[in-house]
C-alpha cells in the first residue's frame, strides 16, 4: 500500500490594487491575519478563511492483466518508403559520404531487415557507414 499525505499545505496569491505586487499568504495567515501592507505602502486588507473543503481523489491501481505469453521473434520487416522519414540522419550522412539517396535508402533497408538499428541512431549510422557496401 502507497503512501498517503498527512496535511495539504496551501499558498494564497493576493495582488496588490496599487502596484499589482505579488503577496503570498499560507492557509494558517489567511486564516486568522486580515491586514498586511504591500512593498509600496499600501495597506492591504484580507477575507479571512475559514478552511478549504474537497478531498484527494486516487489513481486506481490497474489491475494486473494476463501473463504474456513468450511469442518466437520472427526477422524484422523492413520500412515502407513513408517509414524511412525517421532515418533521414542517416540517409544525409550516407549521402554525405556520396551514396545516391536512393542507394542509401536501400543499404538502410537492407539493414533494418538484418536487425542491426536498436533504438541509437548514431550506432546504427556508424554501423552503415562502417558496412561494406
Amino acid at each position: 500500500m502507497g503512501l498517503k499525505p498527512k496535511r495539504v499545505e496551501h499558498d494564497f496569491v493576493y495582488f496588490c490594487p496599487k502596484c499589482g505586487n505579488e503577496t503570498w499568504r499560507t492557509m494558517r495567515e489567511v486564516q486568522v491575519i486580515e491586514k498586511g501592507v504591500c512593498e509600496c505602502g499600501q495597506i492591504l486588507d484580507f477575507d479571512l478563511i475559514e478552511g478549504i473543503k474537497g478531498k484527494v481523489v486516487y489513481k486506481k491501481k490497474a489491475k494486473p492483466g494476463p501473463k504474456a505469453i513468450p511469442v518466437a521473434v520472427t526477422a524484422p520487416v523492413a520500412p515502407k518508403k513513408a517509414d524511412l522519414a525517421e532515418f533521414e540522419p542517416a540517409i544525409d550522412a550516407l549521402m554525405t559520404l556520396g551514396f545516391k539517396k536512393l542507394e542509401a535508402m536501400k543499404k538502410i533497408k537492407n539493414a533494418l531487415h538484418d536487425g542491426a538499428y536498436g533504438g541509437d541512431m548514431d550506432a546504427f549510422i556508424e554501423h552503415l557507414v562502417m558496412e561494406r557496401v
